[in-house]
């Protein structure tokens, strides 16, 4: 399932049970990975075992601050 962060937002408590997070701790680990997003795909499209050329294949659906919303709610889902 996937949510809007606008949506998340104006909902403090889903969003923490989203997410796991408090919206200014999300706030503060997405401009960390913002801020670091650009190398990290810089690095990721320029592995030498590509099969196409960079900007072929799949786009994202979604934008990043969603993505990162996902990706927490998935790792809250694990059990460690």
């Amino acid at each position: 399932m996937t949510f809007d962060y606008n949506k998340l937002s104006k909902k403090p408590d889903l969003f923490r049970n989203f997410t796991g997070f408090s919206q200014n701790e999300f706030d503060d680990i997405y401009r960390v990975i913002e801020e670091r997003y650009d190398e990290f795909e810089k690095e990721r499209l320029d592995r030498r075992d590509r099969k196409r050329a960079i900007g072929g294949g799949m786009k994202f659906k979604l934008v990043l601050r969603d993505e990162v919303s996902d990706v927490s709610k998935h790792f809250q889902n694990l059990r460690f």
